[in-house]
């Protein structure tokens, strides 16, 4: 009777794994290439900011990219919009 949720409960305990593991990805790599660029002295005081925002738009680029991507493949490999 409960067939139909249950498959698409099971498909949502398999994506949900790939959220942290993606975020947990572009954290590690984030973080080496900003201690890499403090030891070699590429990151100061003068362009802090502007490495910030640059990180955080391409981090939000990249969730955005990836969000539709994930979601795309769901709805055509389920058949399902609004599950993707």
């Amino acid at each position: 009777m409960f067939e139909g949720i249950l498959s698409q409960l099971a498909i949502l305990a398999i994506l949900n794994s790939l959220v942290p593991s993606m975020g947990g990805v572009a954290g590690n790599q984030t973080l080496t290439l900003v201690i890499r660029g403090i030891a070699l002295g590429h990151v100061g005081d003068s362009n802090a900011k502007a490495l910030l925002n640059k990180e955080l738009a391409v981090g939000f680029l990249n969730g955005v990219i990836w969000a539709l991507l994930i979601a795309t493949v769901v709805a055509i490999w389920k058949q399902d919009m609004m599950l993707g």
